[in-house]
């Protein structure tokens, strides 16, 4: 964001109070796991080393995450994609798309896990077109 022309948006105070409202919100839950332990991480080893975990190819973990979030609209989030990616009208949420990009292959590349979804792929579908 700071290499972009919004950077401008980096000086709000509207964005600051956000990240504190984000941060208070938080903050509970994040005592709680400190408190106890981290649990989650617990779990997540323990699954691991019991061997339960189901990890997928990265193909098979998009056609997974097609199927999760309804595959008749998958040529549609595609193309909210290529929309936010390549188009005019998306040049103002390129970073946006950008990111789902990024972050998705990223997911796809690391031994990913079914449970892990793209939700972030839901933001491409207002915009296709």
């Amino acid at each position: 964001m700071a290499l972009t022309p919004h950077r401008h948006f980096l000086k709000s105070g509207y964005l600051w109070l956000g990240v504190l409202a984000c941060a208070a919100i938080s903050l509970p839950n994040l005592l709680w796991e400190i408190r106890n332990h981290f649990p989650f991480l617990e779990l997540i080893h323990n699954i691991h080393l019991s061997d339960r975990d189901v990890v997928r190819a990265p193909v098979a973990f998009i056609a997974d995450q097609a199927m999760i979030m309804n595959p008749v609209l998958f040529p549609l989030w595609i193309g909210g994609l290529v929309w936010l990616l390549a188009a005019r009208d998306g040049r103002r949420y390129r970073l946006l798309g950008w990111n789902i990009w990024w972050c998705s292959l990223r997911l796809s590349r690391s031994k990913p896990r079914t449970i892990m979804s793209l939700p972030s792929i839901r933001f491409c579908l207002p915009q296709a077109r």
